[in-house]
């Protein structure tokens, strides 16, 4: 599907962050997305159920981020 969604994260240290988003399906099957950091694979695939024709919010409890800066890329699996 090739869509992409790109953040820069600073972490002073390691440390554990939720990473939350907000989303919309426009048909009525769930949508595969994964996650990265610096390209590397972080937590597999997630499956976003169907919302339409509302929003709804992603959560991911926990993610541990390096110290340093990093991008974390969310893409349309």
């Amino acid at each position: 599907t090739n869509e992409w969604l790109e953040w820069t994260v600073s972490s002073p240290t390691t440390k554990a962050y939720k990473l939350s988003f907000r989303y919309r399906t426009n048909n009525l099957l769930n949508r595969r997305v994964t996650w990265t950091i610096n390209g590397g694979a972080a937590g597999g695939t997630i499956v976003l159920p169907n919302t339409r024709p509302n929003f709804a919010t992603y959560l991911i409890p926990s993610v541990t981020v390096p110290a340093g800066t990093h991008i974390v890329r969310l893409s349309g699996a």
